[in-house]
């Protein structure tokens, strides 16, 4: 079966707000020692290195203007998709879960893999969410708390943290039939759902209810269930991480700089 890979870094408006064009680049064209390549670049080359011919970037519309020099979603390795803009007529749009669009991108011969294009991924997690296959729809992601750099004295925890979704042809109308339902809820101001991507349509394709989904994950009752073959975790130790804001980026980087010192 083949695979293809979406990965999704079309600038949604959440993004921009909370990346604020800090370094004057979008959060996907942030650079990572000791080569400066970009979380973009190094998502693209993870994916042909585990033996995926089929990339695609889903790009912006436009470029933002005064891009650093050699910065671009143009990778080699991938094709780039330019998302329309909502204003564009015929768009079709589901707030968060806009990023999962358009279904024409998707797979119709294999397994589409989404992947977001702020990821960090550690080489170890790419190899394994590219090989964890089931045939049928799994969420690649961390429900489950975890140290990095492990063992050391200024490691810090992160959890609940989406790496991806996987699912096979014969899911698309599965998926899609749960983003809209999902978002449809986002959008009555009487649900309590506020969110329709991610985790929450994890939650949702397994059955949790309304009431539940609109439960934070701190809150009573809002549990989170290891749910084979439906959900795959990274190795515990593995460096992955998303960058929503600055702060989380520059989090990262100390970390990383402690591990690469060892």
């Amino acid at each position: 079966m083949t695979t293809r890979v979406i990965i999704t870094a079309g600038g949604n408006p959440r993004g921009q707000r909370y990346w604020k064009n800090y370094l004057n680049r979008p959060k996907h064209l942030i650079q990572i020692p000791p080569d400066g390549e970009t979380i973009l670049q190094r998502t693209v080359t993870l994916a042909r290195q585990n033996g995926i011919e089929d990339v695609v970037v889903v790009g912006p519309e436009h470029d933002p203007p005064n891009l650093p020099d050699g910065l671009s979603y143009k990778i080699e390795g991938a094709r780039l998709f330019r998302k329309p803009s909502p204003a564009r007529e015929g768009a079709i749009f589901h707030r968060q879960a806009d990023r999962f669009l358009p279904r024409e991108l998707w797979n119709t011969e294999g397994r589409t893999l989404i992947l977001p294009g702020d990821m960090y991924y550690c080489s170890a997690t790419m190899e394994g969410l590219i090989g964890y296959d089931p045939n049928t729809w799994v969420l690649y992601g961390r429900i489950t708390p975890t140290r990095w750099p492990k063992d050391h004295p200024e490691a810090f925890n992160r959890t609940r943290m989406v790496l991806g979704l996987g699912f096979p042809a014969h899911e698309h109308d599965l998926i899609m039939d749960g983003i809209e339902k999902l978002s449809a809820m986002q959008r009555d101001p009487d649900s309590p759902v506020k969110r329709s991507v991610g985790l929450d349509l994890y939650r949702y394709l397994c059955g949790q209810t309304e009431e539940q989904l609109g439960r934070t994950s701190k809150e009573a009752g809002a549990i989170w269930e290891d749910v084979k073959p439906h959900l795959w975790q990274p190795p515990k130790d593995s460096p992955d991480m998303d960058f929503d804001n600055p702060e989380a980026y520059h989090d990262f980087m100390t970390h990383y700089q402690h591990a690469l010192q060892g």
